[in-house]
């Protein structure tokens, strides 16, 4: 069956109405066509003349026999007989081949599940011409990317309000001419197809994060070739000095106490009294693990798995307090520690004959305070608001009611990560000199790009708030110094992102206040899933021009994590980002190698949905109840309960185990991409 999209053109005076005198004649007449009449008003051209809306450019070439289409806007046109300016809004209604076209990102909300029917997804970009005015756009909007289709089949249709005054449907196919004009209310709009599109490139990394269950017959009968996941290990357990971690002696008043700086062995460029001695055998065990969960137990399946291998030596996100706490280690101690990681990865992988461990990275998100941080924002404070140490959220968020992580033993004040970030590098260069690049891992750096939430009650020297995560360009600076000099591997970055999490912000009321629902519905309000799935590829190439920017040198960037979150009940958005991601990543690998892949976060949902609403959440500072609508603390205290809930939420299958349309939409793309 072809598949289909549908361009909407919506055309609007310039004060959005229409006359009276217009609604009659569009009732009446047989409409063809559309001219702008004054500033106040739509008139129409009453004619029986069937004009067709469509027309091939004559010296258009055909399109090539090849699989693949795509359809794009490349041009918007207004009559030179157009009284005035005219503004209107190109609609994209669209199945999931759909694209935004516009002038720029299109976020806005989604009606809630239930609100509308059919369900639909639309996005939207206001434009503004005057007369005779043709619009060359920079960079054509894509309006459908469909590798591996053999034919696209493209209905194009004007409309004012509810009246159609264009509808005309034209196969996309190899033979067809390549440029079309379509024609309406004075207005000409420029389409370009292409056939031959390339699906992603061979070496490009999809995989998944494991969380739960999963099932290997999907993979190994639909998924050709590598499949990617993202493995943690923490690191904790193997940069303790023997016996000194006891409980006894990291109690208050023990002899190690307190065990977060007492407790760490050391290294330096000759001596070194940790214990790395079983540190092979167990990340092979760990990976051979992962692997046989993603492939199953056939020996000839097993190097099908690409493990990514990202230690971390902070709590963030974990409650494995032995094995992913901090200690506060010095940077020679961690170069000798990632040292060894890095020589363990090559040894297993030659042992085994391929590349399981496929990727290395010394901590997870390394420039994100709540996770392998430096425990400071983008301005270097330490605290959150200029109140609470970022230290203290962890040490919050870690605990539950059966345990609770202590500090002291578990958590480091203020880790230099830049530093330790560099170290690893070095170390890691230097085993890699001589290593079959065939079998040794890629060594990487993970990073986390949402940079929209900023700290609401702290400034920082220029008086504006500071991002909570360092932003990549500052990362990159701050490791640049603590490098001095030496070369550390840059063909690879790892970033993590949530699209449509953070919200940026989600809603905004006249009078300046965040709202994580719509106050009038109580419904959640979300971005469009198909812009974020944008967004996000985006992100990683604008991570990639930030790197080379302080580095000079441009690498190729791998998202450790995507996905979208059901939090909301909006199980249909999900299946549209999934299926949008590969299509934007296929169509932005067309023109730029920077994009390595993209793994999705997670497979499996931690807790059964219910529909959120928020008046209040728990203050991060001293737990009251705090209004979501209180200037400042408000809009932190309501995302973070959002965030708590929006984190059980992302995988592929239900917390039952049934599976979400995403799974179909992830698989069905994946298969399609793979070789």
């Amino acid at each position: 069956m072809p598949l289909r999209a549908w361009l909407v053109v919506l055309v609007l005076g310039a004060c959005g109405e229409r006359t009276a005198e217009g609604r009659d004649a569009l009732e009446d007449a047989e409409v063809v066509g559309l001219e702008v009449t004054d500033g106040q008003g739509l008139g129409v051209e009453d004619t029986s003349e069937v004009v067709d809306a469509i027309e091939v450019e004559a010296d258009s070439l055909p399109l090539e026999e090849a699989p693949g289409i795509g359809v794009a806007l490349v041009s918007i046109e207004l009559d030179p007989s157009a009284p005035g300016p005219v503004s209107f809004v190109v609609d994209v209604e669209a199945d999931d081949l759909g694209f935004t076209i516009g002038e720029g990102p299109s976020f806005h909300r989604i009606p809630a599940p239930g609100d509308t029917t059919p369900r639909s997804h639309t996005s939207e970009a206001p434009w503004s011409l005057t007369p005779g005015e043709r619009r060359v756009l920079d960079r054509p909007r894509l309006v459908a990317w469909a590798p591996g289709v053999a034919a696209l089949d493209v209905a194009v249709s004007a409309r004012s309000g509810e009246l159609t005054l264009i509808s005309e449907t034209r196969r996309i196919a190899p033979g067809t001419p390549s440029l079309l004009r379509i024609h309406g209310a004075g207005l000409t709009l420029e389409l370009a197809a292409q056939s031959g599109l390339p699906a992603l490139p061979p070496d490009t990394r999809i995989g998944l994060t494991l969380d739960g269950a999963l099932t290997r017959e999907d993979l190994a009968a639909r998924v050709a070739g590598p499949i990617a996941v993202k493995h943690y290990a923490g690191a904790r357990r193997w940069l303790l000095r023997p016996g000194c971690d006891s409980d006894a002696q990291c109690a208050e008043g023990g002899a190690s106490f307190p065990c977060v700086s007492r407790c760490p062995c050391a290294c330096d460029e000759v001596t070194c009294d940790c214990d790395f001695s079983e540190l092979e055998a167990v990340m092979q065990s760990e990976a051979l693990a992962t692997a046989r969960a993603l492939v199953g137990d056939d020996p000839a399946q097993l190097p099908r798995a690409r493990v990514h291998w990202v230690f971390k030596r902070s709590l963030g996100g974990t409650a494995s307090c032995d094995r992913s706490g901090e200690l506060d280690v010095s940077p020679a101690t961690w170069r000798r520690f990632f040292s060894h990681a890095t020589a363990a990865a090559i040894a297993i992988n030659t042992r085994l004959g391929f590349r399981l461990i496929d990727i290395l990275s010394p901590m997870n998100e390394a420039n994100h305070p709540l996770q392998d941080g430096a425990h400071r924002n983008a301005a270097g404070q330490a605290t959150l608001g200029g109140i609470l140490p970022f230290a203290e959220v962890i040490h919050r968020t870690t605990c539950s009611a059966a345990r609770c992580c202590a500090p002291d033993r578990y958590i480091v004040d203020d880790p230099d990560v830049p530093a330790l970030s560099a170290a690893a590098m070095v170390g890691a260069m230097e085993v890699l000199a001589g290593a079959d690049p065939t079998l040794a891992p890629e060594v990487a750096l993970s990073l986390y790009l949402d940079v929209e939430q900023v700290d609401p009650l702290q400034v920082d020297g220029t008086g504006a708030r500071p991002s909570i995560v360092t932003p990549v360009r500052t990362f990159m600076t701050e490791l640049l110094a603590a490098l001095d000099g030496a070369p550390f591997p840059d063909a690879l970055l790892v970033a993590d992102t949530y699209p449509g999490s953070w919200g940026a912000p989600w809603f905004e009321t006249e009078d300046g206040i965040v709202h994580h629902m719509d106050p009038a519905s109580r419904r959640i309000v979300r971005v469009d899933p198909v812009a974020a799935a944008d967004a996000a590829i985006a992100r990683a190439l604008a991570a990639a021009d930030d790197f080379a920017a302080v580095v000079g040198r441009r690498p190729r960037v791998l998202l450790g994590e995507v996905g979208w979150s059901t939090f909301d009940g909006d199980e249909d958005a999900q299946a549209a980002f999934a299926r949008r991601l590969f299509d934007v990543a296929a169509a932005s690998g067309a023109t730029d190698p920077a994009l390595a892949g993209f793994l999705w976060f997670k497979t499996r949902d931690r807790a059964s949905f219910t529909y959120p609403t928020w008046d209040s959440a728990p203050s991060p500072i001293d737990g009251s109840e705090v209004a979501c609508d209180t200037r400042l603390l408000g809009p932190i205290a309501c995302t973070a309960d959002v965030l708590a809930l929006m984190e059980g939420q992302w995988g592929l299958t239900r917390a039952d185990g049934t599976r979400k349309a995403a799974w179909e939409g992830l698989l069905g793309r994946w298969s399609r991409a793979a070789p």
